[in-house]
């Protein structure tokens, strides 16, 4: 080791100093972006002298700083290039392989480069990358045959994963303080339905064809009431035999070519995909919505409803205020998962996990810095659902309400004929 006869300082790392960010729209040297940094340097000025809480919570300056006009603006790209900090965060011992994310819509795979950037600037690692395939079961099978890492996925397609491509459940949304995930009816309350049975007939509002909660729910209590006949198949058509006013099933169309008409009759054209159970039943196109009880939560948080405006239809018959969804639903289901492989090693989950949970953790208490749940570009349930919270470690081995779900409503839904007994289930 040399000591270096020089007054410069010798530097391992560097990162530039905080600074204030304003919408693009505001253009280079224009009155509006000069009246910008007037009021940032006055109220700098006044914090100073009348206390600095308020200036570190509001400005983020503390009294060892001061906000300076650097004469010029710059994109935070090249603001960040210019003080060496790309080279500085990613600057690493040694390679790390990278979180293969795979995605299978045009605003999963910008929320998951948005996220990708948001979590490597916060030295998040390993560093997570993106890949956009045409369906979940393509991406089901890129995981499966190591071609990708992990997906987030409605309940049945984790639990169909787990059975028929050894795929394994690694982690769980997690809802606020809610401890079981419901599925539920929801009527308008001016309606005079109060049973599953007097359903016949009407118009009914689900999320997509084999979805937990929008299909396989609703379809498992219909079948365990006689409403469809057990040994009819398949199954959808005795839904649309029994909702005839129609019905908007979006993407069964896709899945099951031969399925009737009537079951996307209700959902528009051009929205089909992203219209909502409770956006049907509100505009009046459905008489009852299929869905998750926490997505009702949310839509009344949002204003889409009053509380007093819907109710519950309870599968053992009658009504319920929507506060009292734990006497009233159609059965407890398993939440979304993050899936992987269950061929990769102990250390290779645990390095995934770990870097979701962190991830995941940061983005929840920051949403400032990114928005990990919740609507994304006006889009909602883009990677994870709306009303998630964080996601929770799972066992190794299958939950309790994993297990119950998947030999009894799933099972039951997917049996359909004494033929399809010995049929391995698809994905």
């Amino acid at each position: 080791m040399k000591l270096l006869q020089s007054e410069t300082p010798c530097t391992w790392a560097a990162r530039p100093w905080p600074g204030f960010v304003a919408n693009d729209r505001i253009e280079v040297n224009t009155q509006d972006l000069t009246q910008l940094r007037n009021y940032i340097s006055q109220l700098n000025k006044l914090g100073e002298s009348s206390g600095n809480d308020w200036l570190i919570n509001v400005l983020g300056i503390d009294s060892n700083s001061t906000a300076v006009d650097n004469k010029k603006t710059l994109h935070p790209t090249q603001y960040l290039q210019k003080a060496n900090y790309e080279d500085v965060i990613g600057r690493v011992v040694k390679p790390i392989k990278p979180i293969r994310w795979c995605v299978s819509s045009p605003e999963g795979m910008s929320k998951c480069l948005a996220f990708k950037d948001a979590a490597f600037s916060r030295d998040i690692r390993p560093p997570f990358e993106c890949n956009r395939e045409k369906s979940s079961k393509v991406c089901l099978k890129l995981i499966a045959d190591g071609a990708a890492d992990v997906i987030t996925l409605d309940a049945t397609e984790a639990v169909l994963g787990r059975k028929n491509l050894n795929l394994r459940p690694i982690l769980k949304e997690k809802y606020g303080n809610e401890k079981d995930l419901l599925a539920v009816a929801v009527v308008n309350k001016n309606s005079k339905v109060k049973s599953l049975e007097e359903l016949k007939g009407l118009k009914s509002c689900h999320t997509a064809y084999m979805r937990t909660t929008g299909w396989v729910a609703p379809v498992y209590n219909l079948l365990e009431k006689g409403l469809i006949k057990k040994d009819s198949c398949p199954y959808y058509k005795g839904v649309a035999e029994f909702f005839t006013g129609g019905s908007c099933v979006p993407g069964i169309d896709e899945e099951e070519k031969d399925a009737p008409a009537s079951l996307e009759k209700i959902c528009p054209k051009a929205t089909r995909v992203t219209y909502t159970p409770l956006q049907c039943l509100k505009s009046g196109d459905g008489d009852v919505a299929f869905i998750k009880q926490v997505k009702v939560n949310k839509a009344i948080e949002e204003g889409l409803f009053k509380t007093d405006e819907i109710e519950y239809l309870c599968s053992k018959g009658g009504r319920a205020p929507v506060s009292k969804a734990a006497d009233c639903n159609l059965g407890v289901v398993p939440p979304h998962m993050v899936v992987t492989s269950n061929s990769k090693s102990n250390v290779e989950i645990d390095t995934i996990r770990h870097a979701i949970l962190s991830a995941a953790d940061l983005f929840s208490k920051k949403p400032e810095i990114f928005k990990l749940f919740g609507s994304f570009m006006g889009k909602p349930d883009v990677l994870f659902l709306n009303p998630a919270t964080g996601v929770e470690v799972l066992p190794d081995q299958a939950t309790d309400v994993e297990t119950n779900y998947s030999n009894n409503m799933l099972s039951k839904v997917m049996y359909c004929s004494s033929d399809a007994k010995n049929k391995k289930p698809k994905v």
